[in-house]
């Protein structure tokens, strides 16, 4: 499931997310598009978390990457 991260964490400019609108691929495309605009270090590792949220591994933290029921970007928190 990392891959659609981490096609979303590569995509230059995205028009549409090409996964079905809801699905964990989506989240998780999103989570990457995201992440990459943030300037945080490069992911190691991405997976679907509890509810709305994604659970991103770095090489010295884990975030976690929230989204409301929308599907709206709610905020990013470092873990450790």
């Amino acid at each position: 499931m990392s891959e659609s991260f981490f096609e979303g964490y590569n995509a230059q400019d995205v028009l549409a997310n090409p996964h079905l609108w809801s699905s964990d691929n989506w989240l998780l495309f999103e989570a990457g598009y995201l992440f990459a605009k943030r300037g945080t270090s490069t992911p190691i590792k991405a997976t679907k978390s509890r509810g709305f949220s994604v659970r991103i591994f770095t090489q010295a933290n884990q975030w976690i990457m929230r989204f409301n029921k929308r599907l709206n970007f709610e905020g990013l928190e470092r873990l450790s």
